[in-house]
């Protein structure tokens, strides 16, 4: 039983990598936008940006419910490999594929989080909500 809830979790995890290189695209665009002084594309593009990050949280939210699912002790697991800290034991096949397509969000995340901090630190200087 445990497999179909991992198998949901792998499609919840591939799908928050689409979306996610839908707000990398976006983001790249967002500063296209802004170089080119183009106030009618930024608007249209922080809205595009906004409705793929809804739903993303959609994603992290479905992932949560599956996991709230499962008992106690597979849960606790299956969180482990999202987390990395079960990195050393070894998994199943399926466990192994949850365990890249996680990290593989993880990374992207990063990446825009990285864009986003650049863009808002030239745009908005000291004004940013990165500037320290």
């Amino acid at each position: 039983m445990t497999g179909a809830y991992i198998d949901e979790i792998i499609k919840q995890y591939q799908k928050q990598y689409r979306i996610m290189t839908e707000i990398e695209h976006l983001t790249g665009e967002l500063e296209s936008a802004i170089q080119a002084n183009d106030h009618v594309s930024i608007q249209l593009v922080l809205e595009m940006r906004q409705q793929a990050i809804h739903e993303m949280e959609a994603c992290r939210r479905a992932v949560i419910i599956l996991i709230d699912s499962i008992p106690v002790e597979q849960s606790g697991h299956i969180k482990g490999l999202l987390n990395k800290a079960d990195d050393d034991i070894p998994g199943n096949e399926q466990e192994e594929l949850l365990r890249e397509k996680s990290y593989k969000v993880y990374e992207i995340v990063r990446h825009v989080i990285e864009m986003d901090r650049k863009l808002s630190l030239k745009t908005a200087g000291k004004d940013s909500f990165y500037y320290t």
